[in-house]
């Protein structure tokens, strides 16, 4: 299962590559979720050939923490860059989830 190393502890990440990708999309889940609950959508979008990312926040699903405790914002959006170094596309984010709170400094 892929991992890295982040502000707070391993987080989890998964990847839903789609055949032939003509777009990318980062998503971050919103508080109390974890990616895995968006098998759904990311087969929908693989569907239109859409690759998917996503990394369950520190305290969701597979990653370390204690469960549902996110100790700063500075950790969500550290965490998010870090899964933006593995993405090899620049991505295209929906504003959903979490994503309402990060600066925009992200790529």
């Amino acid at each position: 299962m892929p991992f890295f190393d982040g502000a707070r502890g391993r987080v989890f990440y998964r990847h839903w590559p789609a055949a032939q990708p003509v777009s990318t999309i980062v998503f971050l889940h919103g508080f109390s979720e974890h990616s895995g609950l968006y098998e759904r959508y990311a087969a929908a979008l693989n569907a239109r050939g859409i690759s998917l990312w996503s990394l369950d926040h520190i305290g969701h699903g597979r990653s370390d923490g204690p469960r549902g405790h996110v100790e700063t914002i500075d950790d969500l959006v550290r965490n998010a860059e870090n899964l933006l170094a593995v993405v090899p596309a620049q991505p295209h984010r929906p504003a959903r989830g979490v994503r309402g709170i990060l600066p925009p400094t992200l790529p």
